[in-house]
């Protein structure tokens, strides 16, 4: 396995028991037949299936839950299907169509998904254009805007857990797996205290220094991670790209140093002015702050506004007459 920044997550919840892989392929699961497996999570796996009479396609986590193994810690997939129940509703949020538990294996399924941003930027040649991003970050802001409003963070943003809809939802960004995801409210209602001596979570590619730094993480955070993966699809770069250690932790360590270094402008140079602007007030924001969501959004609709640029859904992998030069979309992926 790599050391790649962008994959490693730091630390799970230390009230979750880890998955071990134990599936039989070619399943029946409550009406619906797996077909082929399409992840692999420290929790467990994920297939693509079919409805048995509809023919509908879904897509099902599994996790084994051995009940007779100790544990002081609560199941996976038992508690990210709670976080979905919390988000239900929610456009840009998988819809949940059925959860139980068979032949000791905790099982979710889910809406089907197209390819994940990171994909989608892979495809087209490491960098999504300008007008695409900003696209995105006007749906994603209000997805995180939505997940807030419900007394959730996400605590793991990341391209990887963003995909695009299917047909007639292709125009949709989704945000999906919620394994780290944690309520910033009390029993009361009340924002949970700060903390500063906590273990970093997320992936560090995108986590921000409030993380490495231990600190308890508030809705600031996850904004300030969509920063950084905006920055991402747009350039294709971050200055902590390709730094390399010994050792997975020595190389968390690095990553560490050289976000607590790095200065903003810096990060954003390739960007236009509003990516500062926003990274800069996401910084900015105290611990129990609610952002101004609204004011976010307006930076990059302000772009789109000054290039006479239309919200088209015209993304960079669509249909060949309409796509930039250069995307290399795979035939699996049918958005149409």
């Amino acid at each position: 396995m790599s050391a790649d920044e962008s994959h490693v997550t730091m630390m799970y919840d230390p009230y979750i028991v880890p998955f071990r892989a134990e599936r039989p392929a070619c399943r029946s699961v409550s009406g619906y037949q797996t077909r082929t497996r399409i992840g692999v999570g420290s929790f467990g796996e994920v297939w693509s299936a079919v409805h048995l009479r509809s023919g509908a396609l879904v897509a099902i986590k599994f996790e084994i839950a051995k009940e007779s193994e100790p544990s002081a810690g609560r199941q996976a997939l038992p508690y990210e299907h709670a976080i979905y129940r919390m988000l239900r509703g929610g456009i840009g949020i998988p819809r949940v169509h059925w959860f139980g538990r068979e032949e000791m294996t905790n099982i979710m399924v889910l809406d089907v998904l197209g390819p994940t941003l990171e994909e989608l930027r892979f495809f087209c040649r490491g960098r999504l254009t300008l007008k695409t991003v900003l696209m995105l970050a006007d749906q994603l802001i209000s997805i995180i805007e939505f997940i807030h409003s419900r007394g959730i963070v996400i605590r793991d943003v990341k391209p990887e857990n963003m995909a695009m809809g299917l047909k007639r939802s292709s125009h949709i960004v989704h945000i999906f797996d919620f394994g780290m995801a944690r309520s910033y409210k009390t029993a009361t209602g009340e924002h949970i205290p700060f903390q500063d001596d906590l273990r970093p979570i997320g992936a560090p590619r995108y986590i921000n220094q409030a993380s490495f730094l231990g600190h308890e993480l508030g809705r600031k955070d996850d904004l300030e991670s969509l920063g950084f993966v905006l920055v991402w699809l747009y350039t294709g770069s971050l200055p902590w790209k390709g730094a390399k250690a010994q050792s997975i932790p020595a190389k968390l360590q690095l990553i560490g140093e050289m976000k607590a270094t790095e200065r903003l402008p810096d990060i954003c140079k390739d960007c236009p002015d509003e990516f500062l602007t926003y990274l800069q007030y996401c910084r900015g924001l105290g611990f129990a702050d609610k952002p101004d969501y609204d004011m976010l959004r307006g930076l990059f609709r302000g772009i789109m506004e000054r290039e006479s640029w239309k919200y088209d859904s015209v993304f960079d992998w669509c249909p060949d007459s309409d796509s930039p030069a250069g995307t290399l979309m795979p035939d699996r992926f049918v958005f149409f």
